[in-house]
């Protein structure tokens, strides 16, 4: 059946990833996990024609991945970063597993199986530049200037933001006052309101 797939880091620790599927609304979904497993950052949600094997084939690639180890204790949908990466490498690497099965979950079933098994030995760092990159943020982030302010943004977030901020106001104030904010703020292309029009949707997940 058709769903969707996802991943995220947790609002306990940044270095804790969540993986798995859903064949509900995914925003719902994302709002069920609370307390320490709560997302703080969500590195991709893809649809994809079987939401159970792709889960499955998700899964396999992620425990062969240079750049995460298979958390058995906490379950099989539990990961933990490790290695020398930054955060944007080890975010393509998540995103290029998850454009992998979301290709692989459209190919027709007699060809799947062979497919999966050549795909499964592929690092997860390479990228799949036929395949498009579906973010979990709106397409307003990629307005022309804003896109290293939002990447580092992202970084910020996944990396060093702390829970309970009391609005996007409040975090948008941390970044643009962080070490991670290389921009002064005042010479950006949009002003400081269009700028939190697009951080309240971009990490509604974090702020609620």
């Amino acid at each position: 059946m058709s769903g969707t797939i996802y991943c995220f880091n947790t609002h306990e620790n940044s270095y804790i990833i969540k993986a798995g599927h859903t064949q509900q609304d995914v925003k719902k979904r994302l709002r069920g996990y609370l307390g320490p497993a709560k997302p703080r950052y969500i590195f991709f949600t893809m649809k994809v024609d079987d939401s159970v094997e792709a889960e499955k084939m998700m899964l396999e690639l992620m425990n062969q991945c240079v750049s995460l180890k298979w958390r058995n204790d906490l379950g099989n949908e539990w990961f933990q970063t490790v290695g020398e990466f930054s955060f944007e490498q080890r975010a393509e690497h998540l995103r290029t597993i998850a454009k992998i099965v979301q290709r692989a979950s459209n190919i027709p079933s007699n060809k799947k199986r062979i497919e999966t098994l050549e795909t499964s030995q592929l690092h997860c760092e390479n990228s799949i530049a036929a395949c498009a990159e579906e973010r979990p943020v709106p397409k307003a982030a990629a307005i022309k200037g804003l896109d290293e302010y939002f990447k580092t943004f992202d970084a910020f977030v996944a990396q060093e933001a702390r829970a309970n901020h009391s609005s996007a106001l409040d975090l948008m104030r941390l970044f643009e006052t962080s070490s991670f904010c290389t921009m002064m703020s005042e010479y950006l292309p949009i002003s400081k309101n269009e700028r939190l029009k697009i951080v309240e949707t971009r990490y509604e997940n974090f702020l609620t």
